[in-house]
């Protein structure tokens, strides 16, 4: 069971339980109490591909247009959470009260202790909101029958459906917004975050290192080779040829 769960998540529901119990039961030992918890890795974000993304929108759209697809929610939730980067936990938290469509603002629940965030609705989002009302694909929804809908419909397999939050951030990130803007955008509690997730070089300078590191080894050795003639005998071989020849 637990390995449908994240390290971060599993260590954060722990964490819940050892603050129930000692609010039940105080001044006890409890359950909670020398559970070997995962350590968390942390990594740099890894965006998502454009074309996974938009393969997957378009696939979600095809099997609902054809019945194929229970409701209409998913392609929703999944095109709410690409084009924002809030977070999944946020989503099932919004209510019709956050959601200034007039305004074209909406304004997000705080989530791991931040403040929220409010994101402005660009001319796609507010098509993806359109897509989420009509569908009434309001409150919460579950997350692993979520993740295994978009898997059946392209997603990576080994790829969390909440890489869709750090490839937003990514790609504002390449878009050269400010930093502070990124963290706002994302609501992030600490400019720490941001700094350490998205402070780095942007890809294409990592691509242009990469081209100056190119070509310094011959061509020839990274072509696919094709065996021509018979194949040389190794070097052990030839000594125990040598030795068969000499004789005893």
């Amino acid at each position: 069971m637990g390995e449908d769960y994240s390290p971060r998540e599993l260590r954060h529901r722990v964490q819940l339980l050892e603050q129930l119990f000692r609010h039940l039961d105080p001044g006890h030992p409890t359950p909670c109490a020398g559970v070997q918890l995962p350590k968390i890795v942390r990594r740099k974000p890894r965006p998502v591909a454009d074309t996974i993304i938009n393969d997957v929108a378009c696939r979600l759209r095809q099997h609902e247009t054809i019945g194929r697809l229970r409701d209409s929610k998913t392609r929703a939730r999944f095109l709410i959470l690409a084009l924002s980067g809030v977070r999944p936990a946020q989503l099932k938290r919004t209510t019709a009260a956050d959601l200034d469509v007039t305004s074209g603002v909406w304004y997000v629940d705080p989530a791991k202790g931040d403040e929220g965030s409010i994101v402005a609705l660009n001319v796609q989002l507010r098509a993806a909101w359109a897509l989420f009302i009509a569908a009434n694909a309001w409150g919460a929804y579950d997350g692993r029958s979520f993740s295994k809908t978009l898997k059946r419909n392209g997603w990576p397999a080994d790829v969390r459906p909440y890489q869709l939050r750090h490839t937003v951030g990514q790609r504002l990130k390449e878009l050269d917004v400010d930093l502070g803007d990124i963290q706002e955008h994302l609501g992030h509690s600490s400019p720490a975050t941001t700094q350490r997730a998205y402070l780095g070089a942007s890809l294409a300078r990592m691509r242009a290192v990469g081209v100056k590191l190119d070509g310094w080894v011959d061509p020839v050795a990274l072509t696919a080779s094709t065996r021509v003639g018979p194949r040389l005998p190794s070097r052990a071989a030839t000594i125990r040829a040598e030795q068969k020849e000499k004789g005893p």
